[in-house]
């Protein structure tokens, strides 16, 4: 889990940490990964496989299909497919998970137990296509608000989203999860290259208290997990004791390592003992970055699945959804939910839970106000408002077109094809009603026309 940014790196790497790292690696490694991490940052991205921009010629980071290299960061605010979730600003190393989890069993049930801003949970129900249950939880308020937000745009209908820490969601759903992925709170050596804060904020006692947080951590994580089930450990930093340094307490609690190759190729080092995967910046194509994977003891069994919860009805925000899968409407504290297969026999007993499948809106007065979920899923049957690049910023800035008439009170808007949320008639306007946490704060350029998202990102 890395640091917030603060928009690069430009002060010198902490002298106990240059120490620390030559008391490690030894001098002349330490001199050659240290080094590497004052070079320029790589810039990728994470396409998104089922939308419109999947096959634009790009760079291909090796080790997943839809990672890709830009030459130069553009400025994402200004891409309308940035906004409408065609891809995730996601570093290259993380995206290491991929060939890893093509080697484990799909899940009935998984967790990413500290997913925001979204980028690796975005990644596991990429891998999952729909089969299965994710829940994506973090348990800070306002970062598990941006995940909600990440997981709507990204538009799969599978996900459940909540806000508690790993001690209540121990309690109230032991042995449930096939897989948890713990991307944990890390001291973010990793991310040293590219942010500025990641280093002001570094000292040893953080290197520490991170250590001592994550041994918290580990044990809810691990009873979480049914028995066969699988464990995904990663971090952002390279302090040892941060990543293979807790194998001793991950046996103790009933985990063994799982060795999985990867191709030399990629650069990524293998840690003694089946121990997991670590990159350095100079070596892999993109920051730092460790992750090992670990099966707990006993034997697998399947997931439980509940009978869809009965709610009532909502006809017209139900209309909405994709007419080639069977949908139940559901109320839950206040929002509708469309399923389009039954829920997990524990998903009740889920703490703080936030999201259910896919979040219809609400039905306030008999007025129908649609959620901006609804807008990300792949054939929503509303009608569609094609904008230029022009009118698609000013609507992700709050402005609203000018009037086409559709015979239709609620409108997609889109941009290439990609939808970026609704549209209201009233009389002979529209209102814009795009939320206003998303919206564009910057000034927008006078850019006209449908862009070339490869000449904007070259």
């Amino acid at each position: 889990m890395k640091p917030l940014s603060s928009g690069g790196a430009n002060s010198a790497l902490p002298l106990d940490f240059v120490q620390a790292c030559e008391s490690a690696w030894g001098m002349p490694l330490a001199q050659t990964r240290l080094k590497a991490l004052d070079l320029p940052s790589e810039t990728s991205i994470r396409l998104h496989p089922k939308r419109s921009l999947s096959n634009i010629g790009l760079e291909q980071v090796p080790w997943h299909p839809y990672g890709r290299y830009l030459k130069q960061r553009p400025v994402f605010t200004l891409d309308p497919a940035f906004h409408a979730g065609a891809y995730y600003v996601q570093e290259a190393s993380s995206m290491v998970l991929w060939p890893l989890l093509n080697q484990l069993p799909k899940p009935d049930f998984a967790i990413d137990l500290a997913g925001a801003p979204g980028g690796k949970s975005t990644l596991l129900l990429d891998w999952m296509n729909e089969e299965g249950w994710l829940l994506a939880n973090d348990p800070i308020p306002n970062r598990a608000l941006a995940l909600q937000d990440n997981l709507k745009k990204w538009g799969y209908t599978n996900v459940l989203q909540s806000n508690a820490n790993p001690e209540q969601l121990a309690l109230h759903i032991p042995g449930q999860a096939d897989l948890l992925l713990l991307d944990a709170p890390c001291s973010g050596e990793g991310m040293f290259r590219k942010d500025a804060f990641a280093r002001q904020q570094w000292t040893l006692d953080l290197r520490q208290s991170c250590q001592n947080l994550q041994a918290q951590i580990l044990p809810h994580a691990v009873e979480l997990i049914k028995p066969g089930g699988h464990l995904i450990y990663s971090t952002c930093t390279f302090h040892e004791a941060e990543n293979q340094g807790h194998a001793a307490l991950l046996r103790e609690l009933g985990m063994q390592p799982v060795l999985m190759p990867l191709p030399k190729e990629y650069g990524f080092e293998a840690i003694e003992g089946g121990l997991g995967w670590a990159a350095y910046p100079g070596q892999v194509r993109g920051e730092g970055f460790y992750v090992s994977v670990w099966r707990k003891e006993g034997e697998a069994n399947r997931q439980t699945l509940g009978v869809v919860p009965k709610g009532g009805s909502a006809e017209v925000l139900a209309s909405l959804l994709p007419a080639h899968r069977d949908w139940t409407t559901h109320e839950y504290k206040g929002q509708w939910y469309g399923l389009s297969k039954p829920l997990l026999a524990c998903w009740n007993s889920i703490p703080r839970l936030q999201l259910l499948g896919v979040c219809l809106g609400k039905i306030e007065k008999g007025r129908v106000l649609p959620d901006p979920h609804l807008a990300f899923i792949e054939g929503c049957t509303a009608p569609r408002l094609e904008l230029n690049t022009e009118e698609a910023l000013r609507y992700l800035k709050g402005l609203s077109p000018e009037f086409k008439a559709v015979p239709a009170p609620w409108i997609v808007a889109e941009h290439a094809g990609l939808g970026l949320g609704w549209l209201k008639i009233a009389g002979q306007r529209f209102n814009n009603a795009y939320p206003h946490p998303w919206r564009i704060r910057m000034d927008l350029p006078g850019q006209k026309g449908n862009s070339n998202l490869a000449q904007f990102w070259h």
